[in-house]
């Protein structure tokens, strides 16, 4: 079975609750996404979010890549390869109130030829 890539270019937007906290799901749906390159950044930088990737959910053990810089901008270049339907979260805390905080992920998307198989 053979599969055919194109870009992936997606983005994710929230706005950060009164105490600058906010996350962003994002998963591939009948595909595989194969990320090579994750940009967060916030509309608002008075407090320097801290930002956090994660595999599967939120939590310490899912943690994929981090930065202190969630507000003012960074880039991971940490691959990450994620199945149809396996999620990846993007959080931030400690933000502005009310400010947008943007995740770009970008990389290669890929479905099977044939698609994938049922699951019964």
């Amino acid at each position: 079975m053979s599969t055919f890539a194109t870009r992936l270019d997606i983005r994710g937007t929230v706005v950060l609750n009164g105490t600058g906290y906010g996350y962003v799901r994002l998963s591939p749906q009948g595909e595989k996404w194969e990320i090579r390159r994750t940009f967060v950044q916030c509309s608002t930088r008075t407090n320097e979010a801290r930002c956090v990737v994660y595999g599967q959910q939120i939590g310490e053990q899912y943690a994929l890549d981090g930065t202190y810089s969630g507000s003012s901008g960074d880039t991971s270049d940490t691959v990450i390869y994620l199945e149809d339907g396996q999620p990846l979260f993007v959080e931030w805390s400690g933000g502005d109130a009310g400010a947008t905080a943007v995740v770009t992920i970008s990389g290669w998307r890929s479905v099977p030829d044939g698609g994938f198989r049922a699951v019964h």
